[in-house]
């Protein structure tokens, strides 16, 4: 067989192998989109009613998830920074949304994708090489929550839709995820207010607390590690600095260390005590414009219960 030949075969399989994956992935679409219009209680496996009389309030967001991903699907829960049907390359996210008063719809939180990792984005100019790009294409099972009711068994999957970045979607990642690593490469803590598509959140209660940001960020790493008192800062810093903040800030420093560092992570610039863990989300205002461009609206007055059962 000469090269060419060769090269004819290799291209066949390719294209037989992606047409095989895509019809797998229209099979999945299909299978998911039986979802839509049944209650959790339809869904959920009987072991899960008394389940749900024991949980409790705060527990009752990840059950209706729960449902979908172990009853459903069959997917087991498990923390791999892998897409949930891996040989699709597909992710499974569970997301409710709500209704306002003038009757439209938004989503009602951001939509997580994945742990964030400081060393990885230092050592990625390009997002596409980080772990979190193998999440992007995602199957979406919407549902609406309904404040203050205690009653998720008569929750409806509303809307079933696979979604991943178009080429405005990935310049908008492009752009937030360059300022996100011009952040962590000047050590500088994230903000999510930084970005508009991409962001970067907390991802525990440990939070460093947002006053002492700026002022935490003047120290080097090794200046911040030695420090062990007031007068200690001024004689580096000055005495103009505030003894308050200063004192808030080596409070925080000894908390920091006396902790499991459960909501800490290694960063290459700023001090472990600083660099508080976050994960990658896309917010949520670009979260809600993902369900309307996935039912074609464009007008945020458009996008109500009415027009998306009409439309989905």
């Amino acid at each position: 067989m000469d090269f060419l030949k060769i090269l004819k075969s290799l291209k066949k399989n390719l294209v037989a192998r992606s047409q095989s994956k895509n019809s797998k992935v229209e099979k999945l679409l299909i299978f998911a989109k039986d979802l839509e219009g049944k209650k959790v209680s339809d869904v959920a496996h009987p072991s899960r009613f008394e389940e749900f009389a024991n949980k409790k309030p705060n527990q009752l967001k990840s059950f209706v998830a729960d449902v979908v991903e172990e009853d459903y699907f069959g997917i087991k829960k498990n923390n791999l920074n892998k897409p949930d049907f891996e040989e699709l390359e597909v992710e499974l996210k569970v997301s409710p949304i709500v209704v306002r008063n003038d009757k439209t719809i938004r989503a009602k939180e951001r939509s997580v994708l994945s742990m964030l990792d400081y060393n990885e984005i230092a050592q990625n100019k390009d997002w596409k090489n980080c772990s979190f790009a193998k999440k992007l294409k995602i199957l979406y099972v919407v549902y609406e929550w309904k404040k203050g009711e205690k009653k998720h068994l008569d929750y409806v999957y509303q809307y079933v839709f696979l979604w991943e970045p178009d080429i405005t979607q990935q310049q908008e990642i492009s752009r937030d995820y360059k300022i996100i690593r011009d952040n962590v490469l000047a050590g500088r803590v994230l903000s999510e207010k930084d970005t508009n598509f991409l962001g970067a959140v907390s991802k525990s209660a440990g939070r460093f607390p947002s006053h002492l940001k700026g002022l935490a960020e003047q120290f080097s790493i090794d200046d911040y590690e030695k420090i062990e008192s007031v007068k200690q800062i001024q004689r580096i810093k000055g005495k103009h600095w505030k003894e308050d903040l200063i004192s808030e800030l080596m409070k925080h420093k000894r908390k920091m260390k006396s902790s499991k560092n459960s909501f800490l992570a290694d960063h290459p610039v700023l001090s472990r005590e600083l660099s508080e863990r976050k994960g990658w989300v896309i917010k949520q205002p670009a979260f809600t414009k993902i369900i309307m461009n996935s039912l074609s609206l464009t007008e945020i007055r458009e996008f109500t219960l009415e027009n998306l059962n009409k439309l989905k």
